[in-house]
């Protein structure tokens, strides 16, 4: 995968992860508002997923940032091989 690539898949996962918590938080605000006037509560497991979800995309986005310092250079030395 080129640098390119990484970088494009890198803001998805960013836009991603940011829309996950945005789900989340207004899924919560709500469940405040449902819990207030009594109605219909949302499932609890719900939030908890989407939290989990939310969770599981940051780490996602950290490990390919760790790892593409890493990718770079192993790209540069390939180059420099190949010549």
């Amino acid at each position: 995968m080129e640098t390119a690539q990484v970088n494009r898949l890198m803001v998805e996962i960013t836009r991603l992860s940011s829309t996950a918590g945005e789900v989340h938080n207004l899924l919560a605000a709500q469940q405040k508002v449902l819990k207030m006037r009594g109605d219909f509560q949302l499932d609890e497991e719900l939030l908890t997923q989407i939290e989990s979800t939310h969770r599981e995309i940051d780490r996602v986005r950290e490990i390919l940032a760790i790892q593409q310092p890493e990718l770079a250079q192993l790209r540069a030395l390939v180059r420099t091989m190949s010549m």
